[in-house]
């Protein structure tokens, strides 16, 4: 049986055809709902822009790394959510709204598979829309 990491995943990920973003996106992903015995709010504005090349944005201020986590979401759709990749882009993650009590990284990792589900549609529908 053959172990596959984390970084040969991503080389073979990037290595299928990545869909390319001709303009800007930006969408709101959402968490807020009832999980086991708590609420799970999370709330993470994202937006992408056209690069050469994956890259990150996230606010300078993340105390509780609810932006990073919001990031790591997102780049879970871009290369798994979709048959291509979504690679080449420019991914800044902000503003991001949250609960002092019902807040926490897995519920913004949630809201950040959220956003990218969307900025996935979004870009996919401008893409078929020119066939």
């Amino acid at each position: 049986m053959t172990k596959l990491s984390s970084e040969d995943w991503y080389r073979e990920s990037v290595a299928r055809k990545s869909i390319r973003v001709s303009k800007s996106h930006r969408v709101t992903g959402v968490r807020n709902e009832h999980c086991g015995g708590r609420w799970e709010f999370a709330e993470a504005t994202v937006s992408i822009e056209p690069a050469g090349e994956l890259a990150i944005e996230i606010p300078d201020v993340d105390p509780h790394g609810f932006a990073k986590a919001a990031a790591y979401g997102v780049i879970d759709e871009f290369l798994t959510g979709a048959a291509s990749p979504l690679t080449a882009v420019k991914l800044i993650v902000g503003p991001i709204k949250s609960d002092p009590v019902d807040s926490s990284i897995v519920a913004f990792r949630h809201a950040g598979r959220d956003a990218g589900r969307k900025l996935l549609d979004e870009v996919q529908s401008v893409q078929f829309s020119k066939l």
